[in-house]
Parts: structure tokens; C-alpha cells; sequence
């Protein structure tokens, strides 16, 4: 079994923990769908996410973070134009959204299955924060505010 499996049932825990309503689980022919419709692969984590649960049924949670289903994925590109720190052949999709797009955070994803994928957060200061969205969720679990503010981001300039 794989670790984003485990994660994403913790992840359905905590929300329930915080009376937030999420979304069950998508079938592989809708993950086929988004993947026709963005023109990518998803890594496996993300299929497994997905497969556990299609993000939050409900606005925000206690950081203001909100969770988006499949269908809700937007691609950066399309809403927003090309950002110059998108990779070539590379896409980023975004899943979490701030306070409405106060910040964002998104998946780097392409044409190519991978088993994992970069979370990226949309800001000013926009930057790789998660070498895969299993470890950014597993940051969720422990420390949301720390998921919410990243810290490699939010930090204080005194403190460097």
C-alpha cells in the first residue's frame, strides 16, 4: 500500500475531526478524464489522493485552506498565463487555495507518470515547498499552520 493511501485516510480524520465535510473518492475513469482534459499524467500520490478523497465538501478549513476536488482543479496557465518559473513541459495544477487565491498551492505535474510530484506555492515569492504532495500532506497532519505558511516562505528576514 502506498504512503499517500495512509495520508489520505488520516487526512479524512483530521477534516472530520474539524467538522469539515469532504468529498468520497473518485473512480480511475474520472481520474482519465482530468488527465484527457489538462493534457498530463498524474503521479500515482496524486491518484491515490484521489482515490481516498476528492477534496474538501466544503469551504475552508481552520487555517482557511480549501481543498479542491478533481473537478476543480485549475491549471496556472490557463487562469492566469504562463509564469516563467514553470518548467518546460510541465504544468502546474492547483489543488489548495488561501483565502481566495490570497495563495495558492499547486502540483507540478506533465506528461509523464511519475510516482510523485513538487507542491508548488503561488505567490509573490512562488517556489517549490514540498518535494511531493504526500509530504506536504504530512506536514497538514502535524502542523497546519506550518502547511498554510511555509515557513521556507513566510520567514522573517531578520531571522536569515
Amino acid at each position: 500500500m502506498s504512503r499517500m493511501l495512509e495520508v489520505a485516510r488520516e487526512l479524512k480524520k483530521r477534516w472530520a475531526s474539524m467538522g469539515v465535510a469532504y468529498k468520497p473518492g473518485v473512480t480511475a475513469s474520472e481520474l482519465d478524464l482530468v488527465e484527457q482534459k489538462f493534457s498530463v499524467c498524474l503521479p500515482r500520490e496524486v491518484c491515490d489522493y484521489f482515490s481516498v478523497v476528492n477534496g474538501m465538501d466544503q469551504f475552508v478549513d481552520e487555517e482557511c485552506l480549501q481543498f479542491f476536488g478533481l473537478e476543480e482543479l485549475e491549471d496556472f496557465e490557463n487562469e492566469y498565463g504562463r509564469h516563467p518559473l514553470i518548467p518546460q513541459g510541465k504544468r502546474w495544477l492547483i489543488i489548495i487555495d488561501y483565502l481566495c487565491k490570497s495563495h495558492m498551492f499547486a502540483l507540478e505535474v506533465s506528461g509523464e507518470r511519475t510516482d510523485y510530484c513538487p507542491v508548488v506555492f503561488i505567490n509573490g515569492d512562488t517556489q517549490i515547498i514540498s518535494p511531493s504532495f504526500t509530504s506536504y500532506l504530512e506536514t497538514y497532519l502535524v502542523d497546519l499552520e506550518e502547511a498554510a505558511y511555509p515557513s521556507s516562505v513566510f520567514r522573517d528576514p531578520s531571522e536569515t
